[in-house]
């Protein structure tokens, strides 16, 4: 959702649109996206979860810019998470533990992902992925500067987005923070080694002493399928093989596997 996002905050900022033209592009974008991956049904109601989330951060959005000068005149790969972190905010609104003074447990944790959406100059030229992903790392120092609690970087093979590789990308962003989980978000375990992955999320692990996260998911984008020869006919069954074999690494001992896949 945050390619998404940070295009209506883009419109927002260089067109001056108002909240009602960014919802209608917001629900449109939504629509063609979900249509895509999930089908009509299911697309509905995506749609409706995630319209009502984006006109509440919408609206916030719109009363801090009126008031901000900075979120005006901002770059977008600064304001975008900024909208990211109140669509975050706006999603779990209510479902927050109320938490005493001097009370740690259960206390809201704030982090911010992204896919490395390749953003545009300010002429409306489109940025360089090798720009966008310099972008992305200055980004998270920002981000661990502040206080986030952590920072999540996706796994995309598309000219859109330009992290294919996000343990490197997260292994750069860990030798400029201290403090952030770093996290894929996600990493698309179906298309991939497992026993690559647990050591290349160890190798992170130990040089961000300890903050590595590796989140394992099948990939709502299927790009991955035909480019590294994979059947989407097997999509589940690729999935469940190859998270049982990286479930038995995790014990650190012997492990003998075999699957269909």
């Amino acid at each position: 959702m945050l390619d998404i996002t940070a295009a209506c905050v883009q419109s927002w900022i260089e067109a001056g649109r108002t909240p009602a033209q960014v919802l209608r592009g917001v629900a449109s974008a939504l629509w063609g996206r979900a249509a895509a991956d999930a089908g009509a049904g299911m697309a509905a109601i995506g749609l409706a979860m995630h319209f009502t989330v984006a006109l509440t951060a919408t609206l916030v959005f719109h009363a801090l810019s009126r008031r901000i000068a900075f979120l005006r005149t901002a770059p977008l790969w600064l304001v975008g998470p900024l909208y990211g972190a109140i669509v975050f905010c706006a999603m779990n609104y209510g479902t927050l533990p109320a938490c005493g003074a001097g009370d740690n447990h259960g206390m809201l944790e704030l982090g911010l992902d992204t896919f490395g959406d390749v953003t545009r100059d300010p002429d409306q030229r489109p940025r360089s992925q090798a720009q966008v992903l310099r972008d992305v790392l200055d980004e998270a120092v920002l981000a661990d500067s502040v206080g986030v609690d952590s920072f999540g970087v996706g796994e995309h093979h598309r000219a859109d987005f330009a992290i294919s590789a996000p343990e490197v990308v997260l292994a750069a962003i860990a030798t400029r923070t201290k403090r952030m989980i770093l996290g894929s978000a996600v990493t698309v375990l179906s298309t991939d080694d497992p026993v690559r992955v647990f050591q290349r999320f160890s190798t992170l692990n130990a040089l961000s002493n300890g903050r590595a996260e590796v989140i394992l998911g099948r990939g709502s984008f299927t790009e991955s399928y035909p480019l590294f020869g994979y059947d989407m006919a097997q999509y589940e069954q690729l999935f469940e093989e190859k998270l049982e074999l990286f479930a038995a690494l995790l014990a650190n001992g012997p492990v003998t596997w075999s699957g269909q896949t």
